[in-house]
């Protein structure tokens, strides 16, 4: 077996899902979620850039869905504002979400997971986040709602993202779970 075919495997096995949260392996999900949080914010800076110069531009797609809303801009500029502002806080969010899994991560020991308090507090603020991060894609789903009926050759958008809304369900259940077991970890060591 060649170098290379060695190391691509080694890279496949590094990133298969059970392999990822094995106490040696954690470094592994904490890259993804690092690059994760330097990708979303250079996305943010990509679009207040892009904002700068919209006057030279053909279209503005949204970073978080690819709708081009440069009709807004031309005919509703209050509707333009509102979505944009909507897509930066979009993308603040999910930066800091991406930030404070990356704490979690960081502070959870997988071989007594429950010990630490701090890892609650984040897991905690990670849930919140995730659920406004919903709440700001659904408030920016009814504006492009309104958009639609500015522009005609808009494509239809639909009013809930489920793959969100399942995620944030998901993750706000194992955050009740995870902080939930913290709790009981130090009701246990207190009585003894």
């Amino acid at each position: 077996m060649t170098q290379l075919q060695k190391t691509k495997n080694k890279l496949i096995e590094s990133f298969q899902l059970e392999n990822m949260f094995k106490p040696n392996r954690i470094k592994s999900v904490r890259a993804i979620f690092g690059i994760l949080l330097i990708f979303l914010i250079l996305a943010a800076v990509a679009t207040i850039a892009k904002l700068i110069k919209i006057e030279n531009e053909i279209r503005y797609p949204l970073f978080s869905n690819g709708i081009d809303v440069l009709s807004a801009y031309k005919t509703n500029l209050t509707l333009f504002s509102a979505i944009i502002s909507l897509e930066f806080i979009h993308l603040s969010i999910g930066a800091l979400l991406a930030y404070y899994f990356l704490q979690f991560l960081k502070s959870i020991d997988l071989n007594e997971p429950f010990k630490n308090l701090s890892s609650k507090i984040y897991i905690s603020t990670v849930a919140k986040l995730g659920v406004l991060l919903f709440l700001v894609d659904f408030i920016n789903r009814l504006l492009m709602q309104q958009m639609e009926s500015v522009a005609s050759n808009l494509q239809k958008v639909s009013l809930i993202n489920i793959e969100y809304l399942i995620l944030v369900d998901l993750l706000f259940v194992f955050a009740i779970i995870f902080s939930r077991g913290i709790d009981l970890k130090n009701e246990i060591d207190l009585v003894v």
